[in-house]
């Protein structure tokens, strides 16, 4: 019976505390935060590289940076500071204070 429980359950409690069940819920809220501000974070850059070389090339004609450059950015800001800007965002308790939301 305990085995078949435990395959048809979302959720096993191993140490018979029902705390824990509140710290992966933090966690996983936490995450989904982070992954959404990441997401947001790479729209906005790529978008403002976009309308940058956009303009620059219907004014002067000519594109201001090369793939190269445009991937040197990338790299550099995307990578380097959404990276530590997710990780410096430390779980707070606020996320708990959140509605479920019905899409997850």
């Amino acid at each position: 019976g305990t085995e078949v429980a435990k395959e048809s359950s979302d959720i096993i409690i191993l140490d018979d505390d029902f705390t824990s069940v509140v710290k992966v819920v933090r966690w996983g809220r936490s995450v989904y935060g982070n992954i959404q501000k990441f997401i947001e974070f790479q729209l906005t850059v790529n978008v403002a590289a976009l309308v940058i070389n956009v303009v620059a090339a219907v004014s002067s004609g000519d594109v201001p940076l090369n793939v190269v450059e445009v991937q040197t950015i990338f790299i550099l800001f995307c990578a380097i500071y959404s990276n530590a800007a997710i990780a410096s965002s430390f779980k707070k308790l606020v996320v708990m204070l959140h509605e479920t939301s019905a899409e997850v």
